[in-house]
């Protein structure tokens, strides 16, 4: 058994990706601390708008990365803007984005939550092979788990995969992951971990 971790363990450090977020500074931080091999997420946010995050992963593929921008879907104004998105995001190569709600108070347009925008992307072509939507397997701080749970359901035929975020609990963590696969969501569940090095966090 410890010979099966220790060696599958490597192999899991190898495919973490690195969230961070569109401050000053990050990108020479990136270039400095993770090689040109890793997949960077790139996080977005009410204060900075989407405009940051998409700057940011424009020059990081730039420098060889492959990136998952975060489009969150209440900073999204309306179709037209999604459609400009996707057209800048597919002519530098992105492949996967990640599409929660966000955390803004209001909404910028006409998405209040994911669900909407990724069924526009499906209008659009699916023009991104893999997209990410979020897990919450510890409480959502305003939303009840079922809900969380259903929301999953809604999603997964839109989706490819789903990224946790923090838990510090391995057994809460376990129970939502059960609990997630008997409401019968089958997707691909990749787990977010905090960063203890100075460097970029992980996912």
């Amino acid at each position: 058994m410890a010979g099966s971790l220790a060696s599958t363990i490597p192999g899991l450090v190898g495919r973490a990706r690195f969230e961070v977020i569109p401050a000053k500074a990050i990108e020479e931080k990136v270039l400095e601390h993770v090689p040109r091999d890793r997949t960077i997420t790139v996080t977005a946010s009410p204060a900075k708008g989407l405009g940051s995050t998409i700057s940011l992963a424009e020059r990081l593929a730039g420098h060889g990365y492959r990136v998952v921008p975060h489009l969150s879907a209440r900073l999204v104004v309306d179709g037209g803007h999604l459609r400009d998105l996707v057209d800048t995001l597919t002519a530098i190569g992105v492949d996967d984005v990640f599409v929660p709600a966000g955390d803004a108070a209001s909404p910028a347009g006409r998405y209040e939550g994911s669900l909407s925008l990724l069924r526009d992307l499906d209008l659009l072509g699916r023009p991104f092979p893999n997209v990410g939507i979020t897990g919450y397997p510890e409480h959502h701080p305003s939303i009840h788990d079922d809900v969380t749970v259903q929301a999953m359901w809604d999603k997964r035929q839109h989706a490819t995969y789903i990224v946790s975020n923090l838990c510090f609990d391995p057994a809460g963590y376990r129970n939502w992951v059960l609990r997630v696969r008997a409401r019968g969501v089958t997707l691909p569940i990749l787990t977010g971990m905090a960063d203890c090095t100075s460097s970029p966090s992980t996912r």
